[in-house]
């Protein structure tokens, strides 16, 4: 049995971009983020996607303004697939965020009924796929949240043949830019173990954090921010994209990058 879906992260909706001095560009980059979701769903239906997965950071921050929920709401109800989220860093899921207060449960129950945010370690069965969520709980994550999935306990051939997706948020041991947030001060946190998870077991690892695409092994990658928000970190970081992931129970994926992002940041030498 084979899947296609899309993998994204970092959407980051809310981002304040204050490093922008002009007011109607900085709103501008702001909306674009927004724009940019609807891109994600022509994308998800060019390419035969089943479903939409979301590797943390919906939101810039656990208190996003009401016209942000809405907004994003709004724009994931268009895609017309179900889109499975989990959260990341900066839109943990810790006690008085934005999942669940009402004025997001309202908005997401009206708006966009095709949103599952995943708040818990359990794998979520679909038609064609299992879905093993690794949601966040707090900013900075002192264990690994793959953890739960090297239990020996945890039955996986009750899935039968289906693709098993890993769906984290995090740091991979490995990885020398360890994380693409411009707050950790170069700490690990939030730290992936791939080492210890059994290869063999699960089919393909979806991360997101760092903002552009990268290829960790062969069945793990880094999607990248589907629209750049900041100016490069060298030749090997490509944001503006999503990856086209079509998986097979115990075969190696297959990722096809797909812009999606409008905006270029260039440096200029004068």
């Amino acid at each position: 049995m084979s899947v296609t879906f899309i993998h994204t992260a970092d959407w980051q909706i809310g981002k304040p971009f204050a490093g922008i001095a002009d007011d109607t560009k900085r709103i501008l980059v702001q909306q674009e983020r927004i724009k940019c979701v609807e891109r994600i769903g022509g994308a998800a239906r060019d390419h035969g996607a089943e479903f939409v997965l979301v590797a943390g950071d919906l939101f810039d921050s656990t208190s996003p303004t009401k016209a942000d929920v809405a907004a994003m709401c709004a724009a994931i109800g268009q895609i017309g697939l179900p889109v499975l989220a989990i959260p990341g860093n900066h839109d943990h899921g810790g006690p008085g965020g934005v999942w669940e207060q009402e004025f997001f449960l309202s908005q997401q129950e009206r708006l966009a009924p095709n949103l599952r945010v995943l708040l818990s370690a359990a794998p979520v069965e679909l038609d064609n796929a299992v879905v093993f969520p690794c949601p966040l709980m707090r900013r900075h994550q002192p264990e690994d949240t793959t953890a739960w999935l090297r239990d020996p306990a945890l039955d996986l051939a009750r899935f039968g043949v289906k693709p098993r997706i890993v769906l984290a948020h995090g740091s991979v041991k490995g990885f020398a830019t360890e994380s693409d947030d411009d707050d950790v001060g170069g700490a690990f946190v939030n730290r992936i173990d791939l080492a210890r998870l059994p290869a063999d077991r699960f089919d393909y690892n979806a991360l997101g954090d760092w903002h552009g695409t990268k290829l960790v092994d062969e069945r793990t990658w880094y999607c990248g921010t589907p629209e750049i928000d900041r100016f490069p970190k060298g030749d090997g970081n490509r944001p503006g994209q999503v990856l086209a992931v079509t998986a097979t129970r115990d075969g190696v994926p297959v990722a096809r990058e797909i812009p999606t992002g409008r905006f270029g940041w260039h440096t200029h030498s004068f």
